[in-house]
């Protein structure tokens, strides 16, 4: 299973941390990626905290009814150079 979230540094908190371990298991390991934006403001509009947390029930409850789509690195490549052969 894979996901992906994009928030702003300011709402890294327990309760993020805490929404990840609920959604993975305690008998999982995970891999965490941190990647910095390359714009100064991002690409997300600044949202309220209630949107926020909104949106993170929402990415958890997907992952739990799991509503996500997943690639291995090979299905992702595949599909990659058939969409880019295709323009």
């Amino acid at each position: 299973m894979e996901t992906v979230l994009k928030l702003n540094i300011a709402k890294l908190d327990a309760i993020l941390l805490n929404a990840i371990k609920k959604a993975f298991g305690k008998d999982h390991s995970i891999e965490i990626s941190i990647k910095k934006e390359k714009t100064k403001t991002g690409s997300m509009r600044p949202e309220t905290r209630e949107e926020y947390f909104a949106r993170l029930r929402k990415a958890i409850k997907d992952v739990e009814t799991r509503n996500v789509i997943s690639f291995t690195g090979e299905e992702f490549e595949t599909l990659s150079k058939k969409l880019l052969n295709k323009k």
